[in-house]
């Protein structure tokens, strides 16, 4: 994880290219005991400034809650960007709008029919910026006139911000790629190598043999890590599906989408933008899902993911599992029991 400091300096660096762009008139804060300084509760369609502004000063407000963003040790650093950005700007005053996942959509939505939409929102991922698909800023003449370096950063990132026909959209300093965890006791327990950690590589079996990493080999290691009660894996002929102890994989915190996109990008909607259809690899996926989890069996069903005994949702997390995808963020800063565990290349 990269240091705090060079976390802020990124940050702060590309809150100054979008707040250049700013010129709003300033405005008095209301009556009222005021949040701590920089820092208020979005809870209303029209939020009121934090502080009063000195005359010519701009507030900017920056929406926090339509992804990450709200855990305790995110609010203290982006309030360290808060200050700091204060301090080395005085024109210009930001304060968050801190918002719970819950209410953000609802609250933004409501912000944008009223008029009166924040300045910045974020972090936030795909989901959150095509649910309001429309309303962000072409940043591409901010970048041109301040000469900002976008070299710095994978072409195909950059590219993937640039949203047909809307421009430059966003700036990837933040994102982080999706990842395989997988449990090393139970890989270890089965005599299995590990799977690869650096893409292209292909997957040694115990016996020298080489796989292809693909959803084929996963397949195949998965139904080895799946066990019943009486020690039988799902390669078995006398395994039981009806009394599984362990499950080999699980797709865990990933919609129908996201799923489909592990298999190849794809779109629900048509280049006409009217069209509604099915791309190929995420039927391919769905059907790769569907099998894994009602015909092989190393893959536990709904019922399984929300049960008690398996995690309630965190079935990864519960103990005895194999492996499954997710953006390693998630699991890497919050995941209760990660020792032990170990993240493999993506597909």
């Amino acid at each position: 994880m990269r240091s705090k400091s060079i976390t802020l300096l990124v940050i702060v660096m590309a809150l100054t290219l979008v707040l250049s762009a700013c010129a709003a008139p300033a405005v008095t804060a209301a009556a009222g005991t005021a949040p701590a300084e920089g820092t208020t509760a979005a809870n209303a369609a029209a939020p009121t400034p934090t502080a009063t502004l000195k005359p010519g000063q701009v507030e900017v407000r920056w929406f926090i809650g339509l992804g990450t963003g709200t855990d305790p040790d995110q609010l203290a650093a982006e309030q360290e960007v808060v200050d700091e950005f204060n301090a080395t700007h005085p024109n210009i005053h930001l304060t968050t709008e801190i918002v719970t996942y819950t209410s953000a959509f609802d609250t933004l939505a409501t912000e944008l029919a009223s008029g009166n939409p924040p300045d910045i929102v974020g972090p936030m991922g795909v989901d959150g910026a095509e649910s309001f698909h429309g309303q962000w800023l072409d940043l591409t003449p901010l970048i041109e006139k301040t000469g900002y370096d976008l070299t710095q950063y994978d072409e195909g990132a950059v590219n993937f911000y640039k949203t047909g026909g809307e421009g430059q959209l966003g700036i990837p300093f933040g994102i982080y790629p999706s990842v395989m965890y997988y449990n090393k006791a139970l890989f270890d327990e089965a005599g299995l190598n590990y799977p690869p950690h650096k893409y292209g590589e292909e997957y040694v079996w115990p016996d020298g043999t080489k796989s292809v990493w693909d959803y084929d080999t996963v397949r195949q290691i998965a139904m080895i890590l799946t066990v019943d009660q009486n020690g039988n894996d799902a390669t078995s002929p006398d395994f039981d599906p009806d009394h599984i102890v362990q499950y080999g994989y699980v797709p865990q915190y990933q919609d129908a989408r996201a799923m489909g996109s592990y298999f190849g990008a794809g779109s629900l909607v048509a280049a006409d933008g009217k069209t509604a259809q099915i791309p190929s690899e995420w039927a391919a996926a769905w059907k790769w899902i569907y099998n894994g989890t009602f015909t092989d069996h190393f893959i536990p069903d709904w019922t399984v993911i929300n049960s008690p005994d398996w995690g309630a949702g965190d079935t990864f997390g519960s103990g005895p599992r194999g492996h499954g995808p997710d953006a390693y963020l998630v699991l890497l800063r919050d995941h209760p029991r990660r020792l032990g565990h170990g993240r493999g290349t993506g597909l």
